[in-house]
């Protein structure tokens, strides 16, 4: 009888085994693909800030886009016209115009500022959306979450220092972060009714468009080298897309998110060793605040019955 008992328990046990190896094996994975974005997009500021003190920034916005645009062409190919109709055009437009200041700003921004200053400053946008949800949309925000922001903020006065002269570029890096922002307060509200292939294509579309016009009015004809780095930064926007939407699909988003925060060390390490950047104290510090704060305030809240406990 006990021998039966403990023959009929094993499946149960086993099954518990082959459920917890999975989660884990999707951890892992989420983990991995985080890390994936992180290169992607770390290897694309490099590319931008050294391709900013040759090359146009506008022409760097357009290739980005166009690059985008040619590898989703063959979706665009082999779908239907009808299954591609977005819904809410309006709101596709107001993204595009948001995204495509944004990344303009970030370049501008990585062409003036060490590595270190501009990727931390870019890394304001979850502290901007705090912002924006309670003084535009009117949502409450936890008094735990609102000490984070203003906390992140007062990292961002570290980089800045306004008591001295406040370079323009830092200025111009906080307002991508804003526009960043934004974007994803408009690609959130896509999301309940277009697919997401469809919200690609329409902003690639909207965005090569827009950008076409000043690439060619500052147009300056690249080498076969900026010509190859100007393909890699849109390559490495696609890598960083791509990395980072299969880290969320794979593992928990409070898992893999902090890990984008590895971008700051790593741009610093970076700007050291190819740009012979040194950040002082004061830009480690504020970098610092500013990851903690973010990494804070954008993860998910906790359940409101163990927040009330």
């Amino acid at each position: 009888m006990d021998r039966n008992d403990t023959l009929g328990s094993a499946p149960p046990r086993r099954s518990a085994l082959v459920a917890g190896l999975r989660a884990l094996s999707d951890n892992l994975g989420g983990v991995l693909w985080m890390l994936v974005a992180v290169t992607f997009f770390t290897a694309g500021g490099l590319v931008m800030k050294h391709l900013a003190q040759a090359v146009p920034i506008s022409m760097i916005v357009f290739f980005r886009n166009l690059v985008v645009l040619v590898v989703l062409l063959p979706v665009l190919i082999h779908n239907p016209p009808q299954c591609l109709r977005p819904q809410q055009l309006w709101i596709h437009f107001l993204r595009a115009v948001t995204g495509v200041a944004s990344f303009a700003c970030l370049a501008y921004s990585l062409r003036e500022l060490i590595l270190a200053d501009a990727m931390a400053l870019s890394f304001t946008t979850p502290l901007w959306g705090i912002v924006i949800s309670a003084l535009l949309l009117g949502e409450a925000v936890r008094a735990r979450r609102l000490i984070a922001t203003v906390l992140g903020f007062a990292g961002v006065l570290f980089i800045v220092r306004p008591q001295v002269e406040i370079d323009p570029a830092m200025l111009v890096a906080l307002a991508g972060a804003l526009l960043a922002t934004m974007s994803m307060a408009y690609l959130k509200r896509l999301t309940v009714s277009e697919p997401p292939i469809l919200i690609m294509i329409t902003f690639s579309l909207i965005a090569t468009a827009m950008t076409a016009a000043p690439a060619l009015l500052a147009w300056k004809s690249p080498t076969f080298a900026e010509l190859g780095w100007l393909i890699a930064v849109g390559v490495s926007a696609l890598g960083g897309q791509f990395g980072m939407m299969r880290a969320f699909t794979r593992a928990d988003v409070s898992l893999v998110l902090p890990l984008d925060f590895l971008r700051l060390p790593l741009a610093a390490v970076a700007g050291i060793f190819v740009f012979s950047e040194i950040p002082d104290a004061w830009t480690i510090t504020g970098a610092a605040i500013i990851g903690v704060a973010s990494v804070y305030v954008a993860r998910p809240e906790a359940p409101s019955a163990r927040c009330a406990a």
